[in-house]
C-alpha cells in the first residue's frame, strides 16, 4: 500500500470525475456506498492490482513475496 500511495496509483487509474466520486465516498458515504461507487472502487482496485503485479520488480518485493503474489494471482483466475 505504501507503493500505491507514493506513486499515486489510485489517482491515475480512474478519470478525474470518477476519482472525485470515490474521494467523496470516503469523506461522506462510507457506511452506505451506492452501486456506482462500489463498481468504481472495484474497477480502481483491480487496475491497481494489475499495475502492482506488472511492477513487482520495481517495487522491490523479495523473490518470495513476488512468487506468493504470482501464485495468488494464478489461483484467482
Amino acid at each position: 500500500m505504501v507503493y500505491v500511495k507514493q506513486h499515486n496509483l489510485l489517482d491515475n487509474i480512474l478519470n478525474e470525475d470518477q476519482t472525485e466520486e470515490v474521494r467523496q465516498f470516503f469523506e461522506t458515504e462510507l457506511s452506505r456506498p451506492t452501486y456506482r461507487v462500489m463498481r468504481l472502487l472495484h474497477e480502481a482496485f483491480n487496475k491497481c492490482w494489475d499495475k502492482v503485479m506488472d511492477d513487482c520488480q520495481k517495487i522491490g518485493f523479495t523473490n518470495d513475496v513476488g512468487l506468493f503474489l504470482s501464485e495468488r494471482e494464478k489461483a484467482s483466475i
